[in-house]
């Protein structure tokens, strides 16, 4: 019986740990001026995007200028994102929805295909 519940715990511990975000299973990347940036489905950029874009934090103090749109697609529901070149982001379709900073900025750029002089 002990041995069960140290078993159970144990695992309830370990699942509870998992604080594992949905994978990205698409993404397309895009601007009035350029276009179509990035049409991507490769797992090996997606899992790259994906350690960047769920680092986000909410950023309170910032009015960026919104250039791109991106398309994330996630467990079958694509969501679209204003984003800045200088590494913010926030949700298109909510109104007053919040900005988020992305840290490692021209790692980031440099997968979503953003050109440098942004």
């Amino acid at each position: 019986m002990k041995k069960t519940l140290i078993f159970l715990f144990l695992s309830v511990l370990l699942t509870s740990c998992n604080n594992s975000q949905p994978k990205i299973t698409h993404i397309i990347v895009k601007s009035d001026r350029d276009g179509t940036l990035l049409d991507s489905k490769d797992r090996e950029i997606l899992k790259q995007i994906e350690k960047i874009f769920y680092k986000k934090t909410e950023d309170l103090n910032s009015s960026p200028e919104f250039i791109f749109l991106l398309d994330i697609t996630r467990s079958s529901q694509t969501v679209r994102w204003h984003y800045s070149a200088s590494g913010y982001i926030r949700n298109y379709e909510e109104n007053n929805s919040p900005i988020f900073r992305i840290h490692s900025v021209g790692k980031f750029n440099t997968l979503l295909n953003i050109p440098k002089d942004k």
